[in-house]
């Protein structure tokens, strides 16, 4: 919008009449143009909704949103969009926000996830601000994404991060969780120093709690204990490149056991376990080494193939991937593995739903749905690059880019 309106006032400064056709830097016409402020109820017309279950997008829609919600998704002509604001669709792709399902969230990085596209953040370990930030976003005091959390990590001594929650024995495991539930987390992240007798003692008070737990897998715990105790979800593949290569790190995936891709990933599947590779921070983490890159992907791969869930999460937050433009990065290395657009974008929006028991609340644009929206002038399900630069984004039915 900014945009715009700079262009539009070196055009009225260079002589350009009233009756001139005035586009911004793109070469865009002013009548597609979209209002900055959206109102309670507006509808977007003549958009191509994109669907990354189907790998289509639907030319002609009009995508009508009140009060947050998608109330309706309708062909043009058979629907009229009165008493609310009219936003000029031009024919451009209409797809669900991102979800980017591991960061680590700081209050001044809330506004670039949203310039990137990213509507939904799971945050992976609790502070004492989490909650706070959370509530008033969702009171709209404070512009961000929209935000699910996890507790604090439960470990074994010395600590790595601040509110480490010291799990030692079967009596710390009942007065953390309690300590944990009374603050508000309904889900336990274990981390890597954790002893196999405080990690059962975890997740027996868990399972009698009803609440989910996974995060690291412990080193003294191993990847198939972990898995046969219910572990819900893993976090950077961790525990993998100890049972592919016997080593720990990101460095550990430069000579792995590939044999046994299929064999770890049909073990997973039977688990019923999410992963969150975060593959670009340990590309990272590794220097870039192809080989670390090419083995971390092809195993995702193997993953995928095998029908294990997947989730896309960036650890961005902690000063290497930058909080937003990460999610493509991340998005690009699940393409680079042999996923087609389409499965990587449905595993960054509907998948993350699923994984969060929030399939009827984000992920898709359609009715009943949160009005996360981006809007771009190309299509995502051939170069999904276009989110991170696009014409809007929409959070809780109101612009945010």
């Amino acid at each position: 919008m900014k945009r715009l309106v700079g262009w539009a006032a070196l055009a009225s400064a260079v002589g350009f009449g009233c009756g001139d056709v005035l586009t911004d830097l793109r070469g865009e016409d002013a009548a597609c143009a979209v209002p900055s402020d959206l109102g309670a109820a507006f509808a977007f017309d003549d958009v191509r909704v994109v669907s990354y279950e189907t790998a289509e997008s639907v030319a002609g829609q009009v995508v009508v949103v009140r009060d947050g919600r998608i109330v309706q998704v309708a062909a043009r002509g058979t629907v009229e969009p009165g008493g609310m604001t009219i936003v000029p669709g031009c024919g451009r792709f209409l797809s669900p926000g991102l979800a980017d399902m591991h960061v680590h969230l700081r209050r001044t990085d809330l506004t670039a996830y949203l310039e990137s596209g990213v509507t939904t953040v799971r945050n992976l370990w609790g502070f004492p601000d989490l909650l706070a930030m959370r509530s008033e976003i969702e009171a709209g005091a404070l512009e961000g994404p929209t935000v699910y959390v996890i507790s604090s990590g439960l470990d074994g001594q010395p600590a790595k991060w601040p509110f480490t929650q010291f799990v030692l024995d079967a009596d710390d495991a009942v007065r953390v969780i309690e300590d944990q539930v009374d603050r508000g987390y309904r889900t336990l992240k274990l981390y890597d120093d954790l002893a196999i007798p405080a990690f059962d003692a975890i997740v027996a008070e868990a399972t009698a709690r009803g609440l989910d737990y996974g995060g690291h897998v412990p080193h003294r715990v191993g990847l198939e204990h972990a898995l046969g105790s219910g572990y819900r979800f893993i976090e950077h593949l961790s525990g993998y490149d100890v049972e592919l290569g016997g080593s720990r790190g990101a460095l550990a995936w430069r000579s792995v056991d590939r044999s046994r891709y299929a064999q770890l990933a049909a073990r997973t599947v039977a688990a019923g376990t999410w992963n969150s590779p975060t593959l670009e921070i340990f590309a990272q983490l590794a220097g870039r080494d192809p080989s670390v890159v090419r083995n971390r992907r092809d195993f995702v791969k193997a993953l995928f193939d095998a029908g294990a869930p997947l989730l896309i999460g960036t650890d961005s937050g902690i000063g290497r991937t930058q909080p937003g433009v990460s999610v493509h990065q991340e998005i690009a290395h699940f393409v680079a593995a042999g996923l087609t657009p389409a499965q990587a974008l449905r595993i960054a929006t509907v998948e993350a739903a699923a994984f969060l028991g929030e399939e009827g609340d984000f992920g898709r644009v359609a009715t009943g749905q949160r009005a996360d929206l981006i809007l771009t002038r190309d299509d995502p399900l051939v170069e999904p690059a276009t989110l991170g630069d696009a014409v809007a984004v929409v959070v809780r039915g109101r612009r945010a880019r």
